[in-house]
C-alpha cells in the first residue's frame, strides 16, 4: 500500500467529480481537475459557515459515491483555497463581534452568580483589563537562594531544597 500522502493524492486525481452547475471557468492548479469556480466559491462559503467538508462539498454540488473520497477532496479544496477561506472566516469573525458582546452583556444579568462573574471577566479581559499575574523572571538563582536563606536560615533552606528535590513532605517541629 502506498504511503498516506501519495494515497490521498491518488484518490483525488483518480476520482471523477460532477457538479450540478454548468462549467463556467476553471481554477488553475485545482486539485480536483475540471472544477467549476462557482462551485468552489459555494464550497468556500459553506465551509466557512459549517466547518464540515462533506456538507460543504454536497451543498456546492459535488458528487461522489464514496463519502471518504468526497471528504478528501474537500480537504484538498481547503488547502488549495486557504487564503480565500481565511479571509472569509476573519470577515465573519469581525461581523459577529458586536453580537457576541451583546450576548456576554446579557449574561451579566443572569440569575446565576457564576454566569455573571464569568461574563464580567470576559468583558474586562477583552477590554484590556486582564488579571495581572506578577511573576518576577528577572532574578537569578543566587538572588532567590539568598532570599530563601534570609527567610528560613541556612539549615532551613538546605532542608527545603533537599525535600523539594526528593519530593518528600516536610513536617514542622513536633511538640513533646
Amino acid at each position: 500500500m502506498p504511503n498516506g500522502t501519495s494515497y490521498v493524492k491518488s484518490i483525488i486525481k483518480s476520482s471523477t467529480i460532477q457538479t450540478n452547475q454548468k462549467t463556467t471557468g476553471k481554477r488553475k492548479g485545482d486539485p480536483i481537475g475540471n472544477q467549476d469556480m462557482e462551485a468552489t466559491d459555494k464550497f468556500i462559503d459553506s465551509f466557512v459557515e459549517t466547518g464540515d467538508y462533506l456538507v460543504s462539498m454536497r451543498e456546492a454540488g459535488f458528487k461522489d459515491s464514496n463519502p471518504y473520497k468526497l471528504k478528501l477532496q474537500g480537504k484538498a479544496l481547503v488547502i488549495e483555497n486557504k487564503d480565500a477561506i481565511d479571509k472569509k472566516f476573519y470577515q465573519r469573525l469581525r461581523e459577529g463581534g458586536p453580537r457576541a458582546l451583546t450576548v456576554i452583556e446579557r449574561l451579566m444579568d443572569s440569575d446565576s452568580d457564576t454566569v455573571k462573574l464569568n461574563a464580567a471577566k470576559e468583558i474586562l479581559d477583552r477590554g484590556g483589563y486582564k488579571a495581572f499575574n506578577d511573576i518576577d523572571t528577572t532574578r537569578t538563582v543566587e538572588e532567590l537562594n539568598a532570599q530563601l536563606v534570609a527567610l528560613v536560615g541556612d539549615d532551613g533552606a538546605k532542608m527545603l531544597v533537599a525535600a523539594f528535590r526528593s519530593r518528600k513532605v516536610i513536617s514542622g517541629p513536633t511538640i513533646n
